[in-house]
């Protein structure tokens, strides 16, 4: 059930461990550390590559959708030439609006497999 909890908080953009908000300075830029827990959110070296994996995975997941259903609803004549740049238009953002929450869900994800352990809590006044 704790695995849970810490998954909807990762999906929420929370942090996995206390379930803070507003751990962006701006929408792609994350805190280094949790503001209320002290947790460093790069538990490692490259953590975040698992959040580039996600957000690839689910974006290119809703375009493959909107054109299966694009092809659906205009077989069996489907247009082709400018409506593929208006699909490139629609599909640009969404990459970029999924960065946060695709960031706190791995984040949530590697917390389900690698516990937090007390050296990983930290007060504010030992942040580097």
């Amino acid at each position: 059930m704790e695995q849970l909890r810490i998954l909807g908080r990762g999906a929420t953009k929370g942090c996995g461990v206390c379930g803070r908000r507003g751990l962006f300075r701006r929408w792609v830029h994350m805190e280094e550390h949790c503001p209320r827990c002290g947790l460093e959110f790069e538990r490692e070296e490259g953590a975040f590559v698992g959040a580039v994996g996600i957000n690839t995975i689910v974006s290119f997941g809703l375009l493959l959708l909107g054109m299966i259903v694009f092809f659906i609803a205009t077989y069996p004549d489907i247009p082709t030439g400018p409506w593929v740049f208006l699909v490139a238009l629609a599909y640009a953002p969404i990459p970029f609006f999924l960065y946060p929450f695709s960031n706190t869900l791995w984040l949530a994800i590697d917390l389900v497999m690698r516990p937090v352990t007390d050296d990983e809590i930290r007060p504010r006044d030992e942040w580097t």
